[in-house]
C-alpha cells in the first residue's frame, strides 16, 4: 500500500481542486500548496496544506493528510500541523484525513483534558465507486479501486 499513498500524492499534486471538491464538498475558486519551513530537527510536516479560496470568498488553509492505514497518533500528528499552520498563516484551518484502507480504529476526534479537537475523516472504502465514475472527472478515477464496489 505504501507505493499507492505515493501514488495518491502524485495525483492530489496535479487534481487537487477535484479532490478538495469531491471529498470536501467545497466550491475552489483558487488553490496553492503551501510550505512552512523546517523549524526543528524533528519538524515533521502536513501532505497537503492547501490555502482555497471558495466561490463565496473565504480563505482558509485545508491540511489533507494521506493515510495507507490508520495510525493512532495520527490526531496528534494533524493537530501539531493545525497549530502550525494557523501561527504561520493565521487563517483557520480545515483538517482532514484521506483514508486508503478500511479500518475499525478510526475517530474524527481527540480529547484528552481540556483538548478538545475534530478532523475530518474521508474514508475510501465507504465511497461508492458508482458514483465517482458517473461523474466522469478523470482525476477522481485512480481512486475507484480502493472504493466500494470499485474492485
Amino acid at each position: 500500500m505504501g507505493s499507492y499513498d505515493a501514488a495518491v500524492k502524485v495525483i492530489l499534486g496535479h487534481c487537487r481542486q477535484a479532490a478538495l471538491e469531491y471529498f470536501l464538498g467545497l466550491q475552489v475558486e483558487g488553490s496553492e500548496i503551501l510550505e512552512l519551513p523546517q523549524e526543528t530537527a524533528t519538524f515533521r510536516r502536513s501532505d497537503f496544506p492547501i490555502r482555497v479560496r471558495t466561490s463565496d470568498g473565504r480563505v482558509f488553509v485545508v491540511l489533507l493528510e494521506v493515510q495507507s492505514r490508520w495510525e493512532r497518533d495520527l490526531p496528534l500528528r494533524l493537530l501539531e500541523y493545525d497549530a502550525r499552520y494557523r501561527l504561520k498563516t493565521g487563517l483557520s484551518v480545515l483538517p482532514a484525513v484521506l483514508l486508503l484502507t478500511p479500518s475499525r480504529a478510526v475517530v474524527e476526534r481527540f480529547e484528552d483534558g481540556g483538548l478538545r479537537y475534530a478532523f475530518r475523516v474521508i474514508s475510501l472504502a465507504a465511497m461508492d465507486a458508482r458514483e465517482v465514475l458517473d461523474k466522469g472527472d478523470p482525476c477522481l478515477f485512480p481512486f475507484v479501486a480502493l472504493m466500494k464496489g470499485g474492485s
